[in-house]
């Protein structure tokens, strides 16, 4: 299956369509998981885990009509079909995410589409989303095992000091950009689940957390 088109919208959503839709999820979202997985340390040179990257605030799509009411026939008309959720969540981000895919995920026999991302507020933060992808694998480590092109930085250096500096370099030689999306509220991303992508280095511009509407979405 081809790689599906990245979409991006901005302000697709009001200010206050949003508003409701966060004060929905927040009374009724079914649990909240702390997420201590890896992250990297520039300063001590080397990657770590047990910090909380960042909480998971989750709800059955499906089964609260006001959010379904707001959310569904915008996302529907830019994704051109159906909306079928799998997986739901707010994401309040501590640190930032490394390289990383959505795909290899329990569907129950479904196939992966679209990770959506809506963030609730604005923020001086980007997601990156890389060209590479893969089918095989959620884990960066995984994929570079089994790389066979040329290893060199394809990104420009700037941008990796700006934005990418909380990942180690030699990461950024297996991979070219093929999208930023801004962090404006109401605004959307769709990208296939499929694609490598992480957060910027967003504590470096002084961000304590930053939250967001993330949907996975079934062929």
């Amino acid at each position: 299956m081809s790689i599906l088109p990245t979409l991006q919208v901005e302000n697709l959503f009001d200010t206050s369509e949003i508003d409701a839709v966060n004060q929905c999820i927040m009374s009724v979202g079914q649990h909240k998981i702390q997420d201590t997985g890896v992250y990297f340390d520039s300063g001590l040179n080397g990657k770590y885990t047990g910090r909380v990257i960042a909480n998971h605030i989750y709800w059955d799509y499906h089964s609260h009509a006001q959010i379904q009411k707001i959310l569904t026939p915008k996302l529907e008309h830019l994704l051109q079909k159906k909306l079928m959720v799998t997986d739901a969540h707010i994401l309040e981000s501590k640190i930032p995410y490394l390289i990383h895919t959505d795909f290899v995920h329990n569907d129950q026999g479904h196939t992966p589409e679209y990770t959506i991302l809506i963030p609730l507020d604005d923020y001086d933060s980007v997601t990156v989303c890389f060209n590479e992808s893969t089918e095989n694998t959620n884990d960066f480590e995984i994929y570079k095992q089994n790389y066979s092109g040329e290893t060199k930085l394809k990104i420009d250096p700037a941008f990796c000091a700006s934005r990418l500096s909380h990942l180690h370099p030699k990461d950024l030689m297996y991979l070219t950009l093929h999208q930023t999306f801004a962090w404006t509220k109401g605004s959307v991303f769709a990208m296939d689940r499929r694609h490598f992508h992480c957060s910027d280095n967003f504590p470096k511009r002084g961000l304590a957390q930053k939250r967001a509407i993330v949907l996975w979405t079934l062929g």
